[in-house]
């Protein structure tokens, strides 16, 4: 659940920041795993099998489930994103980096007071099935969102605004508020209005994959097969023709079904990778050019510890949260899990309001941590005491979070950490039901693990506004600061890209510096795969699905590029 849910203020439901975390293992046997797999590359290359890696097509494995091809509300599976990236476009497309690129949407203009917004589409674009692309699609599109407002996150995003067709290829879109977050919106895939008109969205629902997906992405949906999807190139793409000519996505259900199929030959890619194995891969890539792991920073995905302001506890000191900022290593507690960024404050690296002062805010040093602490009285009572006190209170903190076995040996390491520094930090490991039943709703908790998941666009207003401080507002900590309010408010009624960087780097360095949340990592996702796919991945994406957004410039190798071990 993206935070585009929660800047235009319409929460449909509880809204989930903690996600469970993939276990994490120790890879055991791996020199004879690695061995093995290198068996099984030597058997893929002398065997039938080179024939299915050489066939022309792209076969790629998804672990997970797969139900059904809603395109107003894609599906959190990999399978479902993936098939909506290949089938549909948008009027826009936007990048990790926050930047708009044209789409369906030839161009598009903005007006003076920012509630308007004219799209004019691409002339020529083609329907799978043949019809043309024009502007009753896009305001059909709209009409059967808006229909869900009460079934769909999007459709409550989308009930108040104005859809006006002023043209075969012009749309008009008209806001009662200026929200700079709109073009998020417009990134919702298109559907063609000779199949949807007049269709409400629980019918859309109703009829699931009885509708045959139409759209006018780079590949046209052939047929589904239990849980193989079958696609063909869209031979009349407006982008040009795919060079892959054809491309099935094999869902499965365990990842050693998955890991198999791959080294059977089966499959040339899949993802994502179980954390656990990344280690065994990464040593079999590293000795054989014949195999890639790729890594993918979640960029909108942001682990943290979250202060409690709600309630009197100790957690409400200013000095007292930029000490315990300052006693905990970022890079040592990303280090606990493959693959992870450290992060320095609410937005990663690759958003264009990204701040770098943010990382000199708070940062790690234990001598500032004991010297803070030392000020506020809190002292040793007695030479090798282990936890500062203060008369006859020992410095104790609670940290509460979901409990998997990557947030406990991250409490752990923090744990550790405050200890260094005499904090005493009792750790709460809770199940997802108390986590969604008391922790969240009635903010039972001095200290929180947990994760946020934000939406391109740099707008966090859902996040930290002193207005969602009221579950299921989703200021959890119960933050409340006039000049973060302000900045926030600014910032999303602003337009003007220059005007919005100022805004909200100053808005990350104020959150930073008053410590309400202390930011931890950005984890990753991985897939591996065989060196015979040409194309260009994403170093960071919003979604993991977004590493398909250039399919249409993918090619198969004809031959190994790299055939002999290094």
């Amino acid at each position: 659940m993206k935070l585009r849910e929660a800047i235009w203020n319409y929460p449909l439901a509880v809204i989930t920041f903690i996600t469970k975390f993939s276990a994490l293992f120790v890879a055991l046997f791996g020199v004879l795993m690695g061995v093995a797999v290198l068996m099984s590359i030597t058997f893929i290359s002398n065997t039938k099998y080179t024939n299915r890696l050489f066939s022309g097509a792209l076969n790629y494995g998804v672990v997970g489930t797969l139900e059904t091809i809603n395109p107003l509300e894609v599906g959190e599976t990999d399978g479902e994103q993936m098939a909506s990236k290949l089938i549909y476009n948008s009027l826009v497309s936007i990048d990790e980096a926050g930047v708009v690129f044209p789409e369906l949407a030839d161009t598009w203009a903005i007006s003076p007071d920012g509630k308007e917004s004219i799209f004019y589409l691409k002339k020529g674009v083609r329907w799978h099935d043949g019809y043309e692309l024009t502007a009753r699609d896009v305001a059909t599109t709209f009409e059967l969102l808006k229909s869900g407002d009460r079934e769909t996150v999007l459709g409550a995003i989308a009930k108040d605004i104005e859809v006006e067709v002023r043209g075969t290829y012009e749309v008009a879109f008209r806001l009662k508020q200026v929200n700079a977050a709109f073009f998020e919106l417009m990134a919702t895939p298109i559907l063609p209005e000779h199949l949807y008109s007049d269709m409400s969205y629980s019918r859309l629902v109703e009829l699931g994959d009885a509708i045959m997906p139409v759209g006018t992405g780079p590949y046209q949906y052939i047929r589904r097969e239990g849980n193989v999807l079958y696609f063909q190139a869209n031979a009349n793409y407006f982008r040009g023709k795919p060079a892959i000519r054809y491309i099935t996505i094999k869902v499965f259900s365990e990842y050693k079904l998955a890991e198999a199929a791959f080294f059977r030959g089966d499959i040339q890619a899949f993802a994502p990778v179980d954390p656990s194995k990344i280690d065994q891969l990464t040593t079999v890539a590293s000795t054989s050019e014949r195999i890639t792991m790729n890594k993918m920073i979640r960029s909108n995905s942001t682990r943290l510890l979250l202060f409690n302001r709600s309630k009197e506890n100790i957690g409400k000191e200013l000095q007292f949260r930029q000490a315990v900022a300052k006693s905990i290593s970022k890079v040592d507690v990303a280090k606990l899990v493959i693959g992870a960024d450290p992060a320095y404050g609410p937005y990663d690296s690759s958003s264009y309001v990204y701040d770098a002062r943010v990382e000199g805010i708070n940062a790690y040093s234990r001598s500032e941590a004991n010297g803070m602490l030392d000020k506020m009285g809190w002292h040793y009572p007695y030479s090798g005491a282990l936890y500062r006190t203060k008369g006859d209170n020992e410095l104790t903190l609670a940290l509460t979070f979901l409990d998997t076995e990557t947030n406990r040996n991250v409490a752990l390491v923090i744990r550790e950490q405050l200890a260094k520094v005499g904090i005493n930090l009792s750790l709460n490991g809770v199940s997802s039901e108390v986590m969604l039943q008391s922790v969240l709703p009635e903010k039972e908790f001095e200290l929180l693990l947990f994760e946020i998941n934000t939406g391109i666009d740099p707008d966090q207003y859902g996040l930290w506004h002193s207005s969602q401080t009221t579950f299921p507002g989703l200021n959890l900590g119960s933050y409340n600061s006039p000049l973060i309010d302000e900045l926030l408010e600014k910032g999303r009624l602003q337009s003007n890209r220059d005007l919005r960087l100022e805004v909200y780097q100053q808005f990350q360095q104020e959150l930073v510096r008053d410590a309400v949340a202390i930011f931890l990592y950005h984890p990753s996702y991985f897939e591996v795969s065989f060196d015979i796919i040409d194309r260009k991945l994403p170093n960071s994406a919003a979604e993991p699905s977004d590493r398909f957004s250039n399919i249409y410039t993918w090619k198969m190798l004809p031959e190994w590029r790299n055939w002999q071990t290094r």
